[in-house]
């Protein structure tokens, strides 16, 4: 339930529902992963309260292809998600250079 303590027991059982539920039939190569979990650990700003930044990196065969910098992904009050705020960058990982992505 929201607002309710995070503890092992409850990420477990969490998980363990996560991980029998196949979430896109659609897509014939996601029927063919076997299901997991990835856990991060949440990382805030310098002031401790704002989550930071999100980047992504795209690899292919070993090497970042591209960079994807995600700010105001979250709302600073709740922790939740904004969704109309929220702006996707991307950026040439050799130069760092901006890219025109629409």
């Amino acid at each position: 339930a929201p607002g309710s303590r995070v503890t092992p027991e409850l990420l477990a059982t969490l998980c363990a529902r996560w991980t029998r539920t196949m979430y896109d039939v659609t897509q014939w190569a996601y029927s063919k992963l076997t299901p997991g979990v990835v856990a991060e650990r949440l990382v805030y700003r310098t002031d401790g309260a704002t989550p930071a930044d999100d980047v992504k990196c795209f690899a292919f065969r070993g090497r970042t292809a591209l960079v994807q910098h995600v700010t105001h992904r979250f709302d600073a009050a709740s922790g939740r998600p904004r969704g109309a705020r929220k702006r996707d960058t991307f950026h040439d990982p050799r130069s760092g250079r901006r890219l025109p992505v629409a």
